[in-house]
């Protein structure tokens, strides 16, 4: 939800789902709230292998590297949920 996007405020979004799912994911509801609120997403039907390495030390930051693609990428089987429940994001 939108109100939980903003209590984590997340620098980036992962996401691990299967190349072909019946499920419709990612979501375009989804998708739309992070594009709105400048979320980058890394997904691994996409990207493949997400990396992320850090040096482990307090403000050190951090890298993301993927196997192939870039971020925030569609994918062949997103669609729109029909759930009520997530058209209130």
């Amino acid at each position: 939800t939108r109100r939980y996007m903003q209590l984590l405020t997340p620098d980036w979004v992962t996401i691990s789902l299967g190349a072909t799912n019946t499920f419709g994911h990612v979501h375009t509801q989804t998708k739309d709230l992070l594009r709105e609120l400048a979320i980058p997403w890394y997904r691994t039907d996409q990207n493949g292998s997400i990396t992320i390495r850090s040096p482990g030390t307090p403000g050190g930051g951090y890298t993301i590297v993927v196997e192939r693609g870039s971020a925030s990428m569609d994918g062949s089987s997103d669609a729109t949920s029909g759930q009520t429940a997530c058209q209130n994001l």
